[in-house]
């Protein structure tokens, strides 16, 4: 089994995002990790933490704040490394951060509403994106709209209108910013943020899948400069898999995108998250029983740890340099496991043996 450790908070744990390295914690992982007990008064703070992680152990909590009035849904860090937006309630938080120092500067935060949704108490912001270069932010929600924003300013830019106007599960900027990928159960929609108020491609489940539901989709870009999206569907009690469309060339001149490989991930296990690393090498899962599993690139499994957590697992991202899959869940916990420690390598160096012990005998016969 591989290296897998865990860090117990006293709070449910929703969401995690992987931050810079911090000089004073030379040689560790940092993250930043949420979690709470919603708007209810339940006496569960909410609560945003940085932690660190060091040779697959977790070293310390270098910050902790508990002054939120609701659950952070989700959490993502500025390419620049100095701002974390967060989700929360309806809103959009901005927190400075210093990662000289691993501290969060709640005092010189920003909010923004980004979700609005007629019925103010079921009003949630659920999932946010950056741009590549930081300029922008996406937002997606209870209301079922596409929002783009400045980040600076938080003046909006653009408004997209999904199929629907259901709730969003998830939205990506692509990997030069042109583009947007917005989730929703029933279907996938990519949009171009300077072209057209219409999604220029869209995905929908099968007509014979009435119970299928997207859940994520992530980006990567391959070593021919093709770019990658990799999509997280499943069929309740039925199965979960991993789609890989390639767009040939990338968005630039878009063509429609080839499905050039599914991979069943459960034959039965919802796979509640999906992420990718920073440098595309990897994905990874996380599903309803807890399990993890991680993939190279070309959907080859190379890690799978069964009840990694004991409830759903909230999210899954990957530590900064891609050597742990991080995992979180309302089980209190945050894991970290080991990503390159793969099933694949084992059976390569099997084959690799088998090939030597045919040569020898090969050899010794011909004597």
């Amino acid at each position: 089994m591989a290296n897998k450790t865990k860090f117990l908070w006293d709070i449910p744990v929703y969401s995690v995002t992987a931050l810079p390295s911090c000089p004073l914690h030379e040689g560790s992982q940092i993250l930043c990790v949420s979690g709470g007990g919603g708007s209810s008064k339940t006496g569960i703070f909410n609560k945003i933490a940085v932690i660190a992680l060091k040779d697959g152990l977790w070293t310390e909590k270098l910050h902790e704040i508990d002054v939120f009035p609701d659950v952070v849904t989700s959490l993502r860090v500025h390419p620049n490394g100095q701002f974390i937006a967060c989700a929360i309630d309806s809103r959009t938080f901005i927190i400075p951060y210093n990662k000289e120092t691993g501290k969060l500067d709640i005092e010189n935060s920003k909010k923004f509403q980004t979700d609005f949704l007629p019925d103010v108490r079921d009003r949630q912001q659920k999932t946010l994106s950056y741009s590549p270069e930081g300029d922008k932010i996406a937002t997606g929600g209870s209301d079922g709209t596409l929002r783009v924003w400045n980040s600076g300013s938080h003046t909006q830019l653009k408004e997209y209108k999904t199929e629907k106007s259901t709730e969003l599960k998830d939205v990506s900027f692509s990997p030069t910013g042109s583009h947007i990928v917005s989730v929703q159960d029933t279907h996938i929609q990519l949009w171009d943020v300077e072209k057209t108020d219409a999604p220029v491609w869209i995905l929908e489940k099968d007509a014979k899948e009435s119970r299928a539901i997207f859940k994520n989709a992530k980006w990567a870009v391959d070593g021919k400069g093709d770019t990658i999206l990799f999509v997280n569907k499943s069929i309740p009690r039925k199965e979960s898999s991993i789609l890989k469309f390639v767009f040939p060339g990338g968005l630039k001149d878009l063509k429609k995108p080839k499905l050039v490989k599914k991979v069943r991930t459960s034959s039965e296990e919802i796979m509640t998250s999906l992420a990718v690393d920073t440098a595309g090498q990897f994905v990874g899962v996380g599903g309803s029983e807890g399990t993890t599993i991680s993939y190279n690139q070309h959907l080859q499994k190379m890690n799978e740890v069964k009840k990694t957590h004991n409830w759903f697992v909230s999210e899954v991202s990957f530590s900064g340099d891609g050597k742990y899959l991080i995992s979180v869940s309302g089980d209190y916990h945050c894991n970290a496991t080991e990503v390159r420690e793969t099933i694949g390598v084992n059976y390569r160096l099997l084959f690799i043996l088998l090939a030597l012990l045919v040569l020898f005998i090969a050899l010794y016969l011909a004597l």
